[in-house]
């Protein structure tokens, strides 16, 4: 099922301000607490909600791979499983890729200014 962000007719920026609006209203319910849309989304992102500062903030996943074992253990993820050493690994750390913001609309400019300096890079 198509939701209407995902829509093509709608500008691109437009789809934008919808999503991250709704997301918001869904942040503002469970303030503190991580969120984000559903699992058959292709959107990635969270939102946190801040009750104390009445801000937003979206995160997203940056990927670390550990090429071998000194790494792991940098990253911390050493432990043994099934008593067996880790050799390599792939994590997932959460990142910031707004400024903390008030509405949607301040959240949508942190976020393409965000997308503007990844593809100039």
């Amino acid at each position: 099922m198509r939701t209407t962000y995902e829509e093509k007719r709608i500008p691109l920026q437009i789809r934008r301000l919808m999503l991250f609006s709704e997301i918001c209203r869904k942040a503002k319910k469970y303030p503190d607490e991580v969120v984000h849309l559903a699992g058959y989304s292709r959107i990635a992102f969270n939102i946190i909600y801040s009750e104390k500062d009445k801000k937003y903030t979206a995160f997203g996943g940056t990927f670390k791979y550990a090429h071998i074992r000194q790494e792991v253990i940098e990253q911390g993820v050493d432990k043994l499983f099934h008593d067996e050493p880790v050799m390599c690994a792939l994590t997932v750390k959460r990142q910031a890729f707004t400024k903390a913001s008030r509405t949607p609309l301040g959240l949508l400019i942190g976020w393409n200014k965000h997308v503007k300096n990844k593809s100039s890079k």
